[in-house]
């Protein structure tokens, strides 16, 4: 029973690693993004992700 924990505990971690690694990935990418973007850039993709976030939660919490 041991050896079984240990395995999925195993395989838990790994994919934490490739988790972590992609998260990291994603938020050079951004970083990338936000560096390029101006000032106006910025605050249209923040009203734009605000806009999204609102349409999905009226999606998800009242349909």
């Amino acid at each position: 029973m041991v050896t079984l924990q240990d395995k999925i505990i195993e395989e838990l971690g790994s994919e934490m690693d490739s988790t972590t690694n992609r998260l990291d990935f994603v938020q050079k990418k951004v970083a990338v993004v936000m560096k390029k973007a101006s000032a106006k850039g910025q605050f249209m993709m923040i009203l734009f992700l605000l806009a999204l976030f609102i349409i999905l939660f009226v999606l998800v919490f009242f349909t």
